[in-house]
């Protein structure tokens, strides 16, 4: 290479470094990153729904109500009343206190439901474990599940629990139902001293079961349940949620009970279960109303200016709306409203039946009084009885957001002794029949001071 050439290429090579030097290239500008929102936006609030139904927070698309256990629970109880109450029928078959366990003591027999559905449709469950495994009544009341822990159920003329109650009722109903001359009649569930048994089990459980479950267990203490993890690996719900469901299912109402009128609920089966999805099952978990769901349709349709379907309804779906909002103050209220409602179904199925009591007891004959088997005044005073020992199992303790229980210890204590342990057969217009009569007038007096009833539903009911 010559030196022309060499001295060429090494002024190009100074000229573009010095050029480098004294023009750099800008760089790339670089976005910078986000800041991080310190505060996110909540999601917007639950709007309260028109059906028991809530999804999921943790497993989308997935339900967060799980009732089945409870479910299973309604189904024995109404299987329980279905089978005592089918003694009475022609060519029934005798049963045995064992008979009467393996329902209230259920043990996962394979036993088939009783209940039925309505013509058309095909029940969602054979068996009680098609439902729920693991589920009885028996255990579900301990001894410790009465009135203000006193030593008994309130209302008995024994301190007795109520199983050791439920025990007595089936060893007479069995020994009637040995005896060939009452199986087959109604006298195979009643005593000699006119009390209905089959009204008695029902009503007595549908307070040590349900009434207790919903309002001194389960709503009793979920204001303290943790609402912000599911409540097992994998679960679509909270331990708050769940429990608030359970006590649902211990109400027993449809999950679009909102749709249902006074007189659909107070009808026949095929009116108060319904196939809401049109898929020819008929799910007792979701589309079937029982007991006190119904019983509130009853008082509704027959009173003026009370709304008790609405007023527990609005305040389950309000509360677990609640709950999924993290809104405990709303949830304080609602489960509140929810358990006063229930009782108060109750107090008012109990005037209704001293109503009836008082009608009976105007029409009795000497024979009836004589046999005291006017079965119309047994049963409708075992109604309202039972449905009076139901009143001592809403929740009277301390935990947070205090009481629920409306009617005072007192007052169930009071109701108890004016009505007595027996109806009372005696002549129309006698001393004996008349002083009864006034005592049963004093407990509507009791029930309506405490829970405001009005004139009109008092006499109508």
């Amino acid at each position: 290479m010559s030196i022309r050439k060499l001295l060429l290429l090494s002024t190009v090579a100074i000229a573009g470094v010095g050029c480098s030097e004294e023009t750099p290239t800008a760089p790339t500008p670089v976005a910078p990153a986000p800041t991080p929102d310190p505060d996110p936006a909540p999601p917007p609030p639950l709007t309260v729904p028109t059906t028991y139904n809530f999804e999921s927070r943790f497993n989308t698309g997935e339900s967060s109500v799980g009732i089945s256990g409870q479910i299973a629970r309604q189904l024995q109880l109404q299987d329980l009343k279905i089978l005592i109450g089918g003694l009475s029928s022609a060519g029934a078959a005798a049963v045995t206190v064992a008979d009467l366990n393996g329902i209230y003591d259920y043990a996962d027999t394979g036993l088939n439901i009783l209940t039925t559905v309505p013509d058309g449709l095909t029940a969602s469950a054979t068996t009680y474990e098609d439902v729920s495994s693991g589920k009885k009544i028996r255990g579900r009341q301990g001894t410790d599940k009465v009135l203000l822990g006193s030593a008994g159920i309130v209302g008995n003329a024994a301190d007795i629990t109520v199983d050791e109650l439920m025990q007595s009722f089936f060893t007479t109903i069995a020994t009637n139902a040995a005896d060939a001359s009452k199986l087959g009649t109604k006298a195979v569930y009643n005593t000699a001293e006119g009390l209905d048994l089959s009204q008695m089990v029902n009503k007595v459980l549908i307070g040590a079961l349900l009434f207790d479950q919903l309002s001194s267990k389960y709503l009793a203490d979920i204001l303290d349940r943790d609402n912000t993890e599911p409540r097992s690996d994998g679960a679509d719900d909270t331990v708050q949620e769940h429990r608030f469901d359970e006590a649902y299912g211990y109400f027993g109402a449809a999950r679009d009970y909102a749709s249902y009128t006074d007189e659909e609920l107070a009808g026949s089966l095929s009116d108060y279960a319904k196939d809401s999805n049109s898929d020819g099952t008929l799910t007792f978990t979701t589309e079937y109303n029982f007991g006190i769901s119904r019983n509130a349709g009853k008082r509704d349709k027959g009173g003026t200016g009370v709304d008790f379907t609405a007023d527990i309804f609005n305040a389950f779906l309000a509360g677990r709306t609640a709950i999924v909002n993290g809104d405990m103050t709303a949830l304080a209220t609602h489960r509140k409203a929810a358990s006063e409602g229930f009782e108060k179904v109750l107090a008012a199925t109990a005037v209704h039946y001293i109503n009836d009591t008082m009608d009976d007891m105007a029409t009795l004959t000497a024979a009836e009084i004589a046999g005291k088997n006017n079965y119309d005044l047994n049963k409708h005073w075992g109604e309202m009885k039972g449905f009076t020992f139901a009143l001592q199992f809403g929740y009277r303790g301390d935990a947070t957001g205090g009481p629920m229980a409306i009617i005072s210890e007192a007052s169930v204590i009071a109701l108890h002794a004016l009505m007595g342990n027996a109806p009372v057969y005696a002549a129309v217009g006698s001393t004996e029949a008349d002083a009864y009569l006034a005592d049963l007038q004093a407990a509507k007096d009791i029930f309506q001071a405490a829970y405001g009833f009005s004139d009109a539903n008092m006499a109508d009911w």
